[in-house]
């Protein structure tokens, strides 16, 4: 699924009511990728933007649409491209950035954290969880480059990791 709205880049906000598209993905990135450009159009359309579109993925919709790798740089130099080639035409410009950024970039400008004397010259660990737990660090208010602390997988509580999923740190 997607979920959109349009920012103000104020305050954090919403300026509208976020919409949801749900799609499904499967093992065929050509067909995913077909998915994603029809959620991308109804999200753009549903708000009749033009602007500029900021999309954050999961390590798992990028490998469901072909890109591969632990590397976030990479990712995000994988999945820009193919995002901003789905919009193309339709909006001013299209950004991409692994989600686990775009929460840390969140956190640090509009969240608990905001203020810039808490995060100036500090390393703040910022963490997402979902069906993978991800992880990145900001160093002075900028993400620390090659620095990803995520899990593949998060075992349900009581239950072991398979020892090749388990985290050794870098």
């Amino acid at each position: 699924a997607a979920l959109a709205a349009p920012v103000s880049m104020l305050d954090g906000s919403f300026a509208e009511e976020p919409f949801r598209v749900r799609h499904e993905l499967n093992g065929d990135a050509a067909a995913n990728r077909e998915a994603v450009s029809r959620t991308l159009r109804e999200l753009v359309q549903r708000f009749e933007w033009k602007g500029v579109v900021g999309i954050s993925v999961t390590k798992e919709v990028s490998r469901r649409l072909g890109v591969y790798g632990d590397d976030l740089s990479a990712l995000e130099t994988g999945m820009g491209p193919i995002l901003s080639g789905l919009l193309r035409g339709r909006v001013s410009f299209c950004h991409t950035v692994v989600h686990t950024d775009a929460a840390g970039y969140n956190e640090l400008v509009w969240g608990d954290n905001a203020d810039e004397a808490r995060w100036r010259k500090q390393v703040v660990l910022v963490c997402t969880l979902g069906q993978h737990l991800g992880a990145v660090l900001f160093s002075d208010g900028r993400r620390v480059r090659n620095s990803p602390l995520t899990l593949r997988s998060v075992a349900p509580l009581g239950e072991q990791r398979p020892e090749e999923e388990k985290f050794e740190p870098p």
